[in-house]
């Protein structure tokens, strides 16, 4: 009970996570695109990738708490 418990609370706090990091990716694009300022090449695709990671990693933690990949 306790682990499951456990699961599920990693698993909001990873949403969380993923849901703040692509607003702040989506808003450095926004930001860009208006010309307020422009995108460093570096930092931006590393933001980019631990943003795609995260969500990866949430998504696969989703599917062992669902049930979807655990044992039958």
């Amino acid at each position: 009970m306790a682990e499951s418990f456990f699961s599920s609370c990693l698993s909001l706090l990873l949403a969380l996570a993923s849901s703040v990091a692509i607003c702040l990716v989506g808003g450095q694009h926004f930001q860009a695109r208006r010309g307020v300022r422009e995108l460093a090449s570096g930092g931006q695709l590393a933001a980019e990738i631990a943003t795609v990671v995260l969500v990866a990693f949430t998504a696969h933690l989703g599917g062992f708490v669902s049930g979807v990949n655990g044992p039958n």
